[in-house]
């Protein structure tokens, strides 16, 4: 029975470890005096060329009345690329960041453009 108390004691602890982890991470790109690390700013823009993808395919297999609502979270993400472009500004980022972020962003939004003039359903009218 010891055995029991100390597998759960030591889970308890991983999991208060990996809460703590986890908090630090997400603490340091809300905290606006921390400076982004060029891992968090190329995950960031993982996420979002990802975010990017997913309501583009969304958009693309809509029908009927599903096609406003994909389309709007399809210029939603569009939106988000350009605000996120300020938070990497605001973060301290190095000329060359934002650089690239401005130019993910941009890319982003011709990437939606395109795909809002080749859906079926918009072509037809």
């Amino acid at each position: 029975m010891e055995w029991v108390g100390a597998v759960g004691f030591g889970l308890v602890l991983l999991v208060i470890i990996a809460l703590a982890t986890s908090r630090r991470k997400v603490g340091s790109l809300k905290d606006p005096n921390t400076r982004l690390t060029t891992a968090e700013l190329s995950e960031s823009q993982r996420l979002l060329w990802q975010q990017a993808e997913h309501a583009i395919a969304a958009y693309k297999h809509a029908r009927g009345a599903e096609v406003e609502p994909a389309r709007a979270r399809v210029l939603r993400v569009a939106d988000d690329a350009e605000v996120w472009v300020g938070v990497v500004e605001g973060k301290g980022a190095s000329e060359r960041q934002v650089l690239m972020a401005r130019l993910a962003a941009e890319e982003i939004r011709e990437f939606v453009n395109d795909a809002l003039t080749r859906h079926p359903e918009e072509q037809q009218n």
